[in-house]
């Protein structure tokens, strides 16, 4: 038996455990058709304040990594007293949940003993683990386990591949969408990335846009900049002296798609939507540099649906495909040992 310092004793065969490890983590995550979501490098920036990780990676005997699901500390208060604790994977992303090698004979056991391995937490235990994905085998493992979960919102994903601006331009663009466009062009607008703290402060001035995401606070922002680098775009319209729109583009070269943020945009309005303008740059631009796809973010699936509301109308404008995103909660009666070790130290 490993002791309790060095993991998670999860059969005679297998152990979870955390890691430390930020190039071992990610190239497994590489790998093993991980998402931009998984790298270490947005554990950094959600990383903050009581904001707390807990990367569990499953090996074998033999020391390989077969599973890997990355976690962050979630506490839930009454007042001054904690009322919950729970394990999401992962908080304020579109997708994240374990992912598996096919080095692993047995997967079910794996994810079964993501949750099974436990032991009496000393302190305020972890009650559940929350994990989102929209990776069809991990679904089909999670729903065998029988958990609760539900898939109350769908990805929006365009794939540029199978329709292509031009695709959008004639197919999914009504004739007011595309005078928009050419009232922009016409007007010398011009899109382009943020370069200077000036243009930082520009987009962050604008108001923010009905979505849900992470709010684009000024520290957030900074995180995102401090950690991902190039990874990072800042996407601006300007329309004379004046920042209209802006966005933030996530690259994900290695899966080909970039994930946009949240859209915002001037309080100064006229009868052609600078949100299409942008949105419409926004995929010529990453058509033109080889993405293949472009991910709107995750949106509610009951808006979805409903003709009348603008989740829905910028489904129809761009042409995009939904993408179910299941969560599932995973019930916890004793949390790990070494779990409540690292959590008793958060706390």
């Amino acid at each position: 038996m490993p002791s309790e310092e060095s993991g998670l004793v999860a059969s005679s065969r297998t152990e979870w455990s955390e890691t430390q490890d930020s190039k071992e983590w990610d190239d497994f995550v590489t790998q093993n058709g991980g998402s931009f979501f998984h790298l270490w490098s947005w554990r950094k920036v959600l990383e903050h304040g009581d904001s707390r990780p807990l990367y569990l990676i499953c090996r074998d005997r033999g020391g390989r990594i077969l599973a890997a699901c990355p976690f962050f500390l979630e506490v839930g208060r009454r007042g001054r007293h904690i009322s919950q604790m729970q394990l999401a994977s992962l908080p304020d992303c579109p997708t994240a949940g374990p992912l598996v090698s096919p080095l692993a004979k047995d997967p079910a056991q794996l994810i079964s003993s993501l949750r099974k391995s436990r032991r009496s937490s000393l302190l305020h235990p972890v009650t559940a683990m929350v994990i989102k994905t929209h990776q069809q085998p991990i679904i089909d493992l999670l729903k065998a386990l029988g958990d609760t979960y539900d898939s109350a919102s769908d990805l929006f994903i365009l794939d540029l591949h199978e329709k292509p601006p031009e695709h959008v331009w004639h197919k999914g663009f009504q004739k007011h969408d595309r005078e928009a466009v050419k009232y922009y062009e016409e007007k010398g607008t011009e899109f382009g990335f943020a370069r200077s703290e000036g243009d930082y402060s520009d987009y962050l001035a604008l108001e923010r846009g009905s979505v849900l995401h992470q709010d684009e606070r000024a520290d957030f922002l900074q995180r995102l900049r401090s950690n991902l680098g190039s990874r990072l775009g800042v996407a601006l319209v300007r329309f004379g002296d004046k920042t209209i729109a802006g966005n933030t583009m996530l690259f994900d070269s290695l899966n080909s798609i970039i994930h946009l943020g949240i859209i915002r945009f001037s309080s100064i309005r006229n009868i052609h939507s600078s949100v299409t303008y942008i949105n419409w740059k926004t995929i010529s631009w990453a058509n033109e540099h080889g993405f293949r796809y472009v991910n709107f973010g995750a949106y509610p699936a009951d808006k979805s649906s409903n003709l009348a509301h603008p989740f829905f109308r910028l489904k129809d404008r761009f042409e995009i495909t939904l993408v179910p995103r299941y969560r599932f909660t995973l019930s916890i009666p004793n949390v790990p040992y070494a779990i409540a070790r690292r959590i008793n130290r958060v706390v």
